[in-house]
């Protein structure tokens, strides 16, 4: 399974656990039977679904994946709640506690990136660290285990702070560099637009003045000018608001691995 279809499918089917979904699997084809308190959500009592991408010609199974609407009506109720689930390792012989937390990235502006990630932080030393998924039984399970609110704050901090100083650092600054140089090359084009019409402007003034031409007809030239500058000015005052860049990490689910 690819990197991006483990935290979608993780996600897609701990939401439907959390939510008390029947969920049927034959295959890699799941059946969701959704509880009647959120048929109003996927407007359906029930849901056939798939995760792996050469299975997307089975018949009446949707694909899941970034993009889908599925998921998105999923991104946006996890944003709300945030579900935490615990998940056991396969060998843990030190009993060390991690958590792993899910982050639907979003790279808007003129144009618009996202991507689901995870960052897994050691709960006692609040390191960074990487779990193999191999390494992690996926079954939910019901459990009383509690860690303080205050531990949990500071391992989120540190994994935001990672995914900007580390993993998706280079990532955010091409963003931004693909975005500036899109918005230097609008600029541009103002500046050459706007100048051929100042210019033939300027060149029918000439040609008036040397006709000994005066009235109305300067004075329109003169208004033109002036509006072309406003226009101008508009124009690249706007292109702040087209070119403005939102980058952000939203905790769309987490789990506490012991």
């Amino acid at each position: 399974m690819s990197q991006i279809e483990t935290p979608v499918k993780d996600l897609v089917l701990g939401f439907f656990n959390k939510i008390g979904a029947q969920i049927i699997e034959n295959k890699e084809l799941f059946e969701i039977k959704i509880p009647q308190n959120h048929f109003d959500l996927f407007r359906t009592n029930s849901l056939k679904i798939i995760f792996n991408p050469t299975l997307s010609n089975s018949v009446d199974f949707e694909l899941i994946s970034p993009g889908s609407t599925i998921l998105l009506k999923i991104l946006n109720t996890c944003i709300d709640f945030g579900p935490v689930n615990i998940v056991r390792l396969n060998s843990n012989s030190q009993n060390i506690k991690f958590i792993r937390f899910y982050f639907y990235a979003l790279f808007e502006s003129i144009k618009t990136k996202t991507k689901i990630i995870h960052v897994d932080v050691d709960v006692n030393s609040k390191k960074i660290i990487s779990i193999d998924d191999s390494n992690i039984n996926f079954d939910r399970m019901n459990s009383d285990f509690k860690i303080d609110s205050d531990i949990i704050d500071d391992c989120y901090v540190e994994s935001i702070t990672h995914i900007e100083q580390n993993l998706m650092k280079s990532e955010i600054i091409d963003f931004k560099n693909e975005v500036y140089n899109l918005k230097n090359d609008e600029l541009q084009n103002i500046d050459l637009e706007y100048k051929k019409r100042r210019k033939d402007i300027q060149d029918k003034h000439t040609d008036l003045r040397s006709k000994g031409t005066t009235g109305d007809s300067l004075s329109k030239l003169l208004d033109e000018n002036k509006k072309i500058k406003y226009e101008e000015i508009e124009l690249k005052n706007n292109l702040d608001k087209k070119f403005a860049i939102v980058i952000d990490f939203a905790l769309i689910g987490s789990l506490i691995l012991i």
